[in-house]
């Protein structure tokens, strides 16, 4: 197929003796995804705290080193360093044998010309209770990392072939940051990239390998007869590095080396920052970053707690979809409770979880959820007696 681009669509219809099977194993999937939601709500909160606790030991107990001389006497304590990264030896890639002396880190990033699908379905209720589902899927051509074109909707004429290079990272064995080794593990946390300027002995090398002709554009070498009508399974290749910079480390000096540090609550620290940075800083940063996944936790915990409900309804709600309309306000109803009711029992979870850690937030956290019920039940007390809102 020489387009770049096509569709495909399809239908499918669900009986609503199907849907009710369906929606009544759902059930078992809805109970279990609440009680999990209860886990993660749970485990969340306990991380969430040891994490914080972690980072204030860990900061109370951070000594300031330098970066040019090792102080024996510091050995096996937690110390914050800031200076520059260096590398002497020169990054080899190992599959095309790219070279990039003194660099800290060198990227190689593989990409194929190839077909991508992207589908949208649009469900329909019938009267009677059966669905119609139409779903129409665009194909169109991209450079990516390996797509399994056996999934597609329809596989036949946009078949992808196996990729037969990777991307792949080269860190570093001998950097070092001041007079201290580097370990691998924290300068591949550096990440300020920029590309490898091309050339034509570069070019030949990556051309020789991959066995095709090659041409150096402005996104990498691309591999294949024609650069600019490429075809599928033609590879576009790009390489970069983090060169020498300057950073800052809070770990464990061990020896001339770091190493990470256990705290008593728990949590491991051993962090690098790209630049130099203050020791409140660097502690400044980690607290928001649990802050921010704490809460995308709480979150993740919450959505779980709601579809879970709103499953364990979902016999019913297809019992009532024989009329579209009826069955639709239901399930409208159904899910706002849902969403009503896990909001405060994920505020009760929390409250409980922090009440040893926490008491005075876990009061108020129990107030908001009181709160909460309190309206619930005057508004749906409102809605059962439309004379009361005369009044």
């Amino acid at each position: 197929m020489d387009n770049d681009n096509d569709s495909f669509s399809s239908s499918s219809s669900e009986s609503w003796g199907e849907r009710l099977m369906n929606s009544i194993k759902g059930v078992g999937i809805g109970f279990l995804l609440f009680i999990i939601s209860f886990v993660v709500l749970w485990w969340n909160e306990g991380r969430s705290v040891h994490t914080y606790k972690s980072l204030k030991e860990g900061k109370g107990a951070t000594i300031e080193a330098k970066a040019d001389t090792i102080d024996a006497t510091l050995d096996n304590r937690l110390i914050h360093v800031s200076g520059p990264v260096t590398n002497e030896e020169t990054l080899i890639d190992s599959i095309f044998a790219v070279e990039a002396p003194h660099a800290i880190v060198l990227k190689r990033t593989v990409q194929m010309y190839q077909w991508q699908e992207n589908c949208e379905s649009k469900t329909e209720k019938n009267l009677g209770g059966s669905e119609k589902t139409t779903t129409h899927c665009n194909y169109k051509k991209v450079w990516a990392d390996q797509i399994d074109s056996s999934s597609f909707k329809k596989p036949q004429g946009h078949e992808n072939p196996q990729m037969r290079f990777e991307s792949g990272t080269i860190v570093a064995s001998e950097a070092r940051l001041g007079v201290y080794k580097l370990p691998k593990n924290l300068a591949s946390r550096l990440s300020t990239f920029s590309k490898i300027e091309l050339n034509q002995s570069i070019l030949q090398q990556v051309s020789d390998i991959v066995g095709k002709p090659g041409f150096i554009t402005s996104m990498g070498i691309v591999l294949g007869e024609n650069a600019e009508t490429p075809q599928v399974g033609d590879y576009r290749v790009s390489f970069e590095t983090v060169e020498p910079t300057d950073a800052s480390v809070i770990a464990v000096q061990q020896n001339s080396s770091f190493a990470t540090y256990r705290a008593k609550a728990g949590d491991e620290i051993y962090m690098i920052h790209e630049g130099v940075a203050s020791t409140e800083q660097m502690y400044k940063e980690a607290e928001s970053s649990n802050a921010i996944l704490t809460w995308i936790l709480r979150f993740a915990g919450w959505l779980a707690m709601t579809i879970g409900l709103a499953m364990l309804f979902g016999p019913f709600i297809t019992f009532l979809d024989v009329l579209p309309l009826l069955g639709s306000i239901f399930g409208f109803g159904v899910g706002l409770a849902a969403a009503i009711i896990s909001f405060a029992l994920s505020l009760t979870i929390i409250a409980v979880a922090w009440l040893f850690y926490r008491p005075v937030l876990s009061l108020i956290l129990i107030a908001v959820v009181i709160g909460v019920v309190l309206f619930y039940r005057y508004w749906a007390a409102q809605k059962r007696d439309p004379a009361a809102q005369s009044r």
